[in-house]
């Protein structure tokens, strides 16, 4: 079965040694695991790209076997082949799109990334805001073409375009006649500009990271730590840890992407800090800020709440981290501090709403709930009652919907001070900041006193 035209296992293997090292086979980690991560089943092959290939060749989607159905269901023996068969299926995709009634409407065009996380969620849901009132059409940048997905009030249609069919892609963006063109991501997109170039449709840019400043996109250093305010003094940790091969210099990288500020009639971002980090780079931009979502957290009554003090008759206290922990999200931190915490016999557990690597070494005062679908995390954190959310990010955020979720459930947070957390909590009775690069005897000592001030304020 392997390797074959999508899936490789030494590729896999030598791409990601914690593979290797639990010992799983490659293969039925990725359709477990992997897909889900992001990770690559062979060169120059994504898990987006498997997706649309699957749609294109009538496999229905599901979780599992992706791999074994697109290789069962087509004879192509190359990835080159399986690309036609693709570029086959978009063309007569094109041709319904533009022969449906909506399909001449003033569309609005979407660029983002296919690697999942808040801009991808952003992105969805803004596109769920459109689509009724006119078409969405969704690029994404994925191995060997890109990924286009067309959505309307009644159609919703998912195709891959081979590198070699840019002429069908434009085709398609011209007979639709863009009303807009909204920029969230340029992950991926080799010429963007040739591509935009074409288009006459006014460009907004919504800012969700940092990666038209920084090949780096949330600022971090090869330790996975905030590099500082100065990018420029920190330049080579930054280009030393890009997510592009060979960005080249911090200041050509910037040069590069300048053309997309300047053709923007708006550019849009979430928060004020956001605003501020980008003015250092481009003093003169004129920048909207536009928060994710509309949340007012005097509005909220409270629904969550402390339980019992630390150490008295009641049960454990117990701190929530919520979402994927990496190590831009205080993963080595946190681990630091359970560490210390189990050391001191502390009456004090720990429980990731979500998901982290290396669950075994965690220890036995922290549990893991797993992956959950976006809709259910507030349901995750009503079940599980923590008495503080803790967000230790080794980044500036820019926005964080996990911070959204324990707002709206008026549950006491601690959180990092860097990016949008300080403004975003402003007039929370039970939020606090303290410095990210805090030390695990620090960030302790802070849990235990915010958990105290919440018991017995």
């Amino acid at each position: 079965m392997t390797p074959n035209a999508l899936f490789d296992d030494i590729h896999y293997q030598s791409l990601y040694p914690d593979v290797a090292a639990v010992g799983c086979d490659p293969l039925y980690h990725f359709e477990m695991w992997g897909s889900e991560e992001g990770r690559h089943p062979a060169q120059d092959v994504s898990p987006a790209t498997l997706k649309v290939l699957a749609e294109s060749l009538g496999i229905e989607d599901g979780t599992g076997n992706r791999v074994a159905r697109i290789i069962e269901r087509s004879p192509a023996t190359s990835f080159a082949d399986l690309a036609l068969v693709a570029g086959r299926f978009a063309s007569r995709k094109l041709e319904q799109i533009l022969s449906a009634d909506d399909g001449r409407r003033s569309a609005v065009l979407m660029i983002s990334h296919n690697l999942g996380g808040g801009v991808s969620r952003f992105v969805e849901e803004r596109a769920a805001t459109l689509s009724p009132e006119r078409p969405v059409l969704i690029l994404m940048a994925v191995a060997g073409g890109a990924a286009l997905h067309y959505r309307s009030q009644d159609r919703a249609i998912e195709f891959f375009i081979p590198v070699g069919q840019r002429h069908t892609l434009l085709r398609l963006l011209t007979d639709l006649q863009l009303s807009a063109i909204e920029i969230h991501h340029t992950y991926g997109f080799d010429d963007l500009s040739s591509l935009i170039e074409e288009l006459t449709a006014p460009i907004d840019l919504y800012l969700h990271d940092y990666f038209l400043v920084s090949p780096q996109p949330h600022l971090l250093g090869l330790d996975r730590r905030y590099v500082g305010d100065d990018l420029e003094l920190y330049h080579r940790d930054l280009e030393r840890a890009a997510i592009i091969p060979n960005p080249g210099t911090v200041r050509f990288w910037q040069r590069s992407q300048r053309w997309i500020f300047e053709r923007a009639r708006r550019v849009i971002v979430p928060s004020n800090d956001v605003g501020n980090r980008v003015r250092r780079i481009y003093p003169e931009l004129k920048l909207s800020v536009v928060p994710h979502e509309s949340f007012s957290v005097s509005a909220n009554g409270r629904r969550l709440g402390p339980t019992a003090p630390m150490n008295g008759t009641g049960h454990a206290m117990k701190v929530a981290l919520l979402g994927y922990l990496q190590d831009h999200k205080g993963n080595k931190v946190a681990r630091a501090v359970f560490d210390l915490a189990r050391r001191r016999n502390l009456d004090l557990t720990f429980v990731i709403i979500g998901h982290c690597d290396d669950v075994a070494n965690l220890g036995p005062n922290v549990r893991v709930t797993g992956r959950y679908a976006d809709q259910a995390l507030e349901s995750l954190i009503l079940a599980e009652a923590p008495d503080l959310a803790w967000f230790p990010a080794q980044c500036p955020e820019t926005w964080s919907y996990t911070l959204t979720s324990a707002l709206r459930l008026n549950l006491p947070v601690l959180c990092s001070d860097i990016g949008a957390f300080a403004e975003r909590i402003v007039g929370f009775e039970h939020g606090r900041t303290f410095p990210w690069d805090a030390s695990p005897i620090e960030w302790l000592t802070c849990i235990t006193d915010q958990l105290g001030a919440v018991v017995d304020p």
